[in-house]
């Protein structure tokens, strides 16, 4: 929770901010009441939270099918460790690895559409969705959070992990329209990109170390 309460100041903000300062301005127009407004920006928020809920159960699962022996539960660590260090240091020094080997489902020209279609609708339901294809996005931050899911090698706790980063990363864009200039600051953002980074090269090192134990000492680790 910290490690994505902290990336959201330092990373969504940058990410997602246009997107939130977008669908903002449009229902800024309609003069709705502030308790409307709250749950707009609820009803976006939720549908990210859905899609990475979804995404972390299926990154468990994935986790769970590949590692189902002591060994490959090892192996299955350690390269999730690897891509989870490699992501961790990309945060920090802009490492061109991780974005090469993406694949965005934003480049689709029914996604845009879509995506179009529901920035400019303006309905609780319409804000949901503009959030659920929001959540399907790709980025380093995601990308983090789905190798956790996936080292749980259990679809519930999976889904659990990107739960949790869903709505830790929620108050910085809940908050964007009143602290932007606060938070678009660089040496802020830099500060709690750097201590976020750390926090998931943290976690790759303990992945690794895990994967380690499973190698030389199987028996034990599933007693465990």
């Amino acid at each position: 929770f910290t490690t994505a309460l902290l990336a959201g100041l330092g990373h969504c903000i940058g990410m997602c901010g246009g997107i939130v300062l977008a669908y903002s301005a449009q229902t800024a127009k309609k003069q709705i009441s502030y308790f409307k407004e709250v749950a707009y920006h609820l009803s976006y928020n939720m549908g990210r939270v859905s899609s990475y809920t979804v995404l972390g159960a299926l990154f468990g699962l994935l986790g769970q099918t590949i590692a189902f022996t002591p060994m490959l539960k090892g192996i299955f660590f350690i390269v999730v460790s690897l891509f989870m260090i490699l992501t961790g240091l990309s945060l920090i020094i802009n490492l061109k690895i991780i974005p090469s080997l993406s694949w965005s489902i934003a480049d689709y020209a029914w996604y845009k559409k879509s995506f179009a279609r529901l920035i400019g609708n303006q309905s609780i339901s319409s804000l949901y969705l503009l959030g659920v294809l929001n959540g399907l996005i790709p980025c380093g931050l995601v990308y983090s959070f789905a190798l956790i899911s996936a080292s749980t090698a259990s679809a519930f706790w999976g889904a659990i992990v990107m739960f949790i980063f869903g709505v830790a990363t929620i108050p910085s864009l809940f908050f964007l329209a009143s602290l932007t200039k606060f938070l678009q600051k660089t040496a802020w953002r830099k500060i709690m990109m750097i201590l976020a980074s750390l926090l998931v090269l943290g976690y790759g090192i303990s992945t690794l170390y895990k994967g380690y134990l499973f190698l030389t000492n199987s028996d034990k680790m599933m007693m465990h």
